[in-house]
Protein backbone atom coordinates (compact mmCIF):
# COMPACT_ATOMS: atom_id res chain seq x y z
CA UNK A 1 0.00 0.00 0.00
CA UNK A 2 2.90 2.35 0.75
CA UNK A 3 4.51 1.56 -2.61
CA UNK A 4 1.20 2.16 -4.38
CA UNK A 5 0.96 5.60 -2.80
CA UNK A 6 4.28 6.69 -4.31
CA UNK A 7 2.73 7.28 -7.72
CA UNK A 8 -0.46 9.20 -7.01
CA UNK A 9 -1.47 11.99 -9.31
CA UNK A 10 0.12 15.43 -8.92
CA UNK A 11 -3.29 16.95 -8.19
CA UNK A 12 -3.80 14.54 -5.28
CA UNK A 13 -0.44 15.56 -3.84
CA UNK A 14 -1.23 19.28 -4.15
CA UNK A 15 -4.61 18.80 -2.50
CA UNK A 16 -3.06 16.67 0.25
CA UNK A 17 -0.70 19.47 1.31
CA UNK A 18 -3.66 21.21 2.94
CA UNK A 19 -2.95 24.68 1.54
CA UNK A 20 -5.71 27.02 2.63
CA UNK A 21 -8.36 27.69 -0.05
CA UNK A 22 -6.96 24.94 -2.32
CA UNK A 23 -9.69 22.35 -2.80
CA UNK A 24 -9.75 19.36 -5.14
CA UNK A 25 -10.88 21.35 -8.17
CA UNK A 26 -8.23 24.05 -7.67
CA UNK A 27 -5.57 21.38 -7.11
CA UNK A 28 -6.44 19.87 -10.51
CA UNK A 29 -6.23 23.28 -12.18
CA UNK A 30 -2.82 23.90 -10.60
CA UNK A 31 -1.53 20.49 -11.67
CA UNK A 32 -2.69 21.02 -15.24
CA UNK A 33 -1.26 24.52 -15.42
CA UNK A 34 2.17 23.94 -13.84
CA UNK A 35 2.74 20.27 -14.68
CA UNK A 36 5.16 19.64 -11.80
CA UNK A 37 5.51 20.38 -8.12
CA UNK A 38 8.81 22.33 -8.45
CA UNK A 39 7.20 24.66 -11.00
CA UNK A 40 4.29 25.32 -8.65
CA UNK A 41 6.59 25.85 -5.65
CA UNK A 42 8.60 28.53 -7.47
CA UNK A 43 5.62 30.32 -9.06
CA UNK A 44 5.11 34.00 -8.36
CA UNK A 45 1.72 35.37 -7.38
CA UNK A 46 1.40 36.99 -10.82
CA UNK A 47 1.88 33.66 -12.57
CA UNK A 48 -0.58 31.95 -10.23
CA UNK A 49 -3.19 34.54 -11.17
CA UNK A 50 -3.00 33.30 -14.75
CA UNK A 51 -4.48 29.95 -13.66
CA UNK A 52 -8.14 29.84 -14.74
CA UNK A 53 -10.55 30.73 -11.92
CA UNK A 54 -7.76 31.33 -9.37
CA UNK A 55 -8.24 34.53 -7.37
CA UNK A 56 -6.06 36.86 -5.33
CA UNK A 57 -6.79 35.19 -1.98
CA UNK A 58 -5.89 31.69 -3.14
CA UNK A 59 -2.78 32.88 -5.00
CA UNK A 60 -1.56 34.70 -1.88
CA UNK A 61 -2.21 31.61 0.24
CA UNK A 62 -0.17 29.37 -2.09
CA UNK A 63 2.73 31.84 -2.15
CA UNK A 64 2.70 32.15 1.64
CA UNK A 65 2.69 28.35 2.04
CA UNK A 66 5.79 27.82 -0.10
CA UNK A 67 7.63 30.82 1.35
CA UNK A 68 7.77 29.04 4.68
CA UNK A 69 11.08 27.16 4.70
CA UNK A 70 9.61 24.35 6.79
CA UNK A 71 6.87 23.69 4.23
CA UNK A 72 9.28 23.86 1.30
CA UNK A 73 11.84 21.53 2.89
CA UNK A 74 9.12 19.01 3.82
CA UNK A 75 7.76 18.93 0.26
CA UNK A 76 11.26 18.59 -1.21
CA UNK A 77 11.99 15.72 1.17
CA UNK A 78 8.72 14.08 0.17
CA UNK A 79 9.63 14.37 -3.52
CA UNK A 80 12.73 12.29 -2.81
CA UNK A 81 10.44 9.39 -1.89
CA UNK A 82 7.56 9.71 -4.34
CA UNK A 83 6.99 10.32 -8.05
CA UNK A 84 3.67 12.12 -8.51
CA UNK A 85 2.12 11.52 -11.91
CA UNK A 86 1.84 14.71 -13.97
CA UNK A 87 -1.37 15.32 -15.93
CA UNK A 88 -1.49 13.98 -19.45
CA UNK A 89 -0.15 16.27 -22.16
CA UNK A 90 -3.60 16.65 -23.69
CA UNK A 91 -4.93 17.85 -20.32
CA UNK A 92 -2.19 20.45 -20.02
CA UNK A 93 -2.72 21.74 -23.53
CA UNK A 94 -6.45 22.15 -22.98
CA UNK A 95 -5.68 24.15 -19.85
CA UNK A 96 -2.87 26.47 -21.00
CA UNK A 97 -3.52 27.03 -24.70
CA UNK A 98 -6.64 29.18 -24.21
CA UNK A 99 -4.55 31.64 -22.21
CA UNK A 100 -4.35 34.88 -24.14
CA UNK A 101 -1.75 37.60 -24.05
CA UNK A 102 -4.56 39.96 -23.10
CA UNK A 103 -4.82 38.20 -19.75
CA UNK A 104 -1.14 38.77 -19.04
CA UNK A 105 -1.45 42.41 -20.00
CA UNK A 106 -4.48 42.87 -17.76
CA UNK A 107 -2.79 41.29 -14.76
CA UNK A 108 0.55 42.97 -15.36
CA UNK A 109 -0.93 46.35 -16.14
CA UNK A 110 -2.71 47.36 -12.97
CA UNK A 111 -3.93 50.27 -15.06
CA UNK A 112 -6.61 52.41 -13.51
CA UNK A 113 -9.01 54.21 -15.78
CA UNK A 114 -8.04 52.15 -18.82
CA UNK A 115 -10.72 50.02 -20.45
CA UNK A 116 -10.48 46.44 -21.61
CA UNK A 117 -10.63 47.57 -25.23
CA UNK A 118 -7.35 49.47 -24.93
CA UNK A 119 -5.68 46.56 -23.19
CA UNK A 120 -6.87 44.13 -25.86
CA UNK A 121 -5.55 46.43 -28.58
CA UNK A 122 -2.15 46.55 -26.93
CA UNK A 123 -2.04 42.78 -26.48
CA UNK A 124 -3.16 42.07 -30.04
CA UNK A 125 -0.31 44.14 -31.40
CA UNK A 126 2.10 41.46 -30.13
CA UNK A 127 1.96 37.76 -30.89
CA UNK A 128 4.02 36.64 -27.88
CA UNK A 129 4.98 38.03 -24.45
CA UNK A 130 8.50 38.63 -25.70
CA UNK A 131 7.27 40.66 -28.65
CA UNK A 132 5.28 42.75 -26.21
CA UNK A 133 8.39 43.27 -24.11
CA UNK A 134 10.41 44.22 -27.19
CA UNK A 135 7.71 46.68 -28.19
CA UNK A 136 7.66 48.47 -24.86
CA UNK A 137 11.45 48.50 -24.63
CA UNK A 138 11.35 51.00 -27.45
CA UNK A 139 10.55 54.54 -26.32
CA UNK A 140 6.79 54.62 -25.97
CA UNK A 141 4.82 57.03 -28.05
CA UNK A 142 3.74 59.82 -25.72
CA UNK A 143 0.46 60.07 -27.59
CA UNK A 144 -0.43 56.57 -26.42
CA UNK A 145 -0.70 56.70 -22.61
CA UNK A 146 -1.68 53.03 -22.37
CA UNK A 147 1.49 51.89 -24.13
CA UNK A 148 3.59 54.36 -22.16
CA UNK A 149 2.26 53.08 -18.83
CA UNK A 150 2.69 49.46 -19.90
CA UNK A 151 6.25 50.19 -21.01
CA UNK A 152 7.11 51.49 -17.54
CA UNK A 153 5.56 48.44 -15.85
CA UNK A 154 7.07 45.79 -18.08
CA UNK A 155 10.54 47.24 -17.58
CA UNK A 156 10.28 46.22 -13.94
CA UNK A 157 12.13 43.06 -12.93
CA UNK A 158 9.00 41.38 -11.57
CA UNK A 159 7.31 41.37 -14.99
CA UNK A 160 10.45 40.15 -16.74
CA UNK A 161 10.43 37.34 -14.23
CA UNK A 162 6.76 36.66 -15.01
CA UNK A 163 7.49 36.44 -18.74
CA UNK A 164 10.31 33.98 -18.05
CA UNK A 165 8.05 31.87 -15.83
CA UNK A 166 5.24 31.55 -18.36
CA UNK A 167 7.70 30.80 -21.15
CA UNK A 168 9.23 27.98 -19.08
CA UNK A 169 5.77 26.48 -18.54
CA UNK A 170 5.33 26.06 -22.29
CA UNK A 171 2.31 28.31 -22.54
CA UNK A 172 1.17 28.82 -26.10
CA UNK A 173 -0.08 32.36 -26.59
CA UNK A 174 -2.92 33.15 -28.94
CA UNK A 175 -2.84 29.53 -30.09
CA UNK A 176 -5.65 28.09 -32.11
CA UNK A 177 -7.25 25.34 -30.08
CA UNK A 178 -9.26 22.41 -31.27
CA UNK A 179 -12.75 22.27 -29.85
CA UNK A 180 -12.83 20.06 -26.76
CA UNK A 181 -14.31 16.62 -27.33
CA UNK A 182 -16.92 14.73 -25.33
CA UNK A 183 -20.63 15.00 -24.58
CA UNK A 184 -19.97 17.48 -21.73
CA UNK A 185 -17.22 19.46 -23.47
CA UNK A 186 -16.91 22.99 -22.17
CA UNK A 187 -19.56 22.50 -19.49
CA UNK A 188 -19.19 23.18 -15.78
CA UNK A 189 -20.97 20.79 -13.45
CA UNK A 190 -21.23 20.24 -9.69
CA UNK A 191 -21.41 16.85 -7.95
CA UNK A 192 -22.95 16.47 -4.51
CA UNK A 193 -24.29 13.68 -2.30
CA UNK A 194 -23.73 9.91 -2.26
CA UNK A 195 -24.38 7.45 -5.10
CA UNK A 196 -25.08 3.74 -5.31
CA UNK A 197 -23.23 2.84 -8.51
CA UNK A 198 -20.05 4.92 -8.16
CA UNK A 199 -18.09 7.07 -5.75
CA UNK A 200 -17.83 10.86 -5.95
CA UNK A 201 -14.29 10.54 -7.30
CA UNK A 202 -15.38 8.10 -10.00
CA UNK A 203 -18.16 10.49 -11.01
CA UNK A 204 -15.70 13.38 -11.24
CA UNK A 205 -13.26 11.37 -13.36
CA UNK A 206 -16.04 10.23 -15.69
CA UNK A 207 -17.30 13.80 -16.10
CA UNK A 208 -13.81 15.09 -16.84
CA UNK A 209 -13.22 12.37 -19.42
CA UNK A 210 -16.44 13.56 -21.05
CA UNK A 211 -14.97 17.08 -21.29
CA UNK A 212 -16.63 18.71 -18.26
CA UNK A 213 -15.04 20.83 -15.59
CA UNK A 214 -16.14 19.82 -12.09
CA UNK A 215 -16.63 22.78 -9.78
CA UNK A 216 -17.13 22.86 -6.04
CA UNK A 217 -19.70 25.65 -6.09
CA UNK A 218 -23.03 26.17 -7.86
CA UNK A 219 -23.57 29.34 -9.88
CA UNK A 220 -25.98 30.58 -12.50
CA UNK A 221 -23.59 29.30 -15.22
CA UNK A 222 -23.48 25.72 -13.90
CA UNK A 223 -24.71 23.32 -16.62
CA UNK A 224 -26.19 20.84 -14.17
CA UNK A 225 -25.84 19.48 -10.64
CA UNK A 226 -25.45 15.73 -10.21
CA UNK A 227 -27.25 15.07 -6.93
CA UNK A 228 -27.25 11.89 -4.88
CA UNK A 229 -28.50 11.13 -1.38
CA UNK A 230 -27.95 13.80 1.28
CA UNK A 231 -27.15 16.42 -1.37
CA UNK A 232 -27.58 19.33 1.04
CA UNK A 233 -26.75 22.97 0.35
CA UNK A 234 -25.55 22.53 -3.23
CA UNK A 235 -28.90 21.08 -4.23
CA UNK A 236 -30.61 24.04 -2.57
CA UNK A 237 -28.30 26.41 -4.48
CA UNK A 238 -29.19 24.70 -7.76
CA UNK A 239 -32.87 25.18 -7.07
CA UNK A 240 -32.28 28.81 -6.17
CA UNK A 241 -30.40 29.50 -9.40
CA UNK A 242 -32.74 27.42 -11.53
CA UNK A 243 -29.94 25.02 -12.48
CA UNK A 244 -30.86 21.61 -13.87
CA UNK A 245 -30.52 18.73 -11.38
CA UNK A 246 -29.82 15.18 -12.63
CA UNK A 247 -29.73 11.85 -10.81
CA UNK A 248 -27.40 8.89 -11.25
CA UNK A 249 -29.32 7.31 -14.15
CA UNK A 250 -29.66 10.60 -16.04
CA UNK A 251 -25.92 11.20 -15.57
CA UNK A 252 -25.10 7.85 -17.15
CA UNK A 253 -27.33 8.68 -20.13
CA UNK A 254 -25.63 12.06 -20.58
CA UNK A 255 -22.22 10.38 -20.62
CA UNK A 256 -23.43 7.90 -23.23
CA UNK A 257 -24.75 10.55 -25.64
Amino acid sequence: AIDASRNRSLSRLIFGLGIRWVGESTAKDLARFFGSMPSLMEASKETLLLVPDLGQTTAASICAFFKEEHNKSEVLSLLQEISPEPPAKVERISNIEPLRLYQLVKIAGELKGVGDGSLRRLAESSRTPHELLDMVDVDADESDPVAARMAAILREDRWRRLLSEVAALGIVWNASQEAPAGPLAGRTIVITGKFEGFSRQQAEEAAERAGAKVSGAVSATTFFVLAGEKAGSKLAAAQRFGVRVVDEDQFRKLLAE
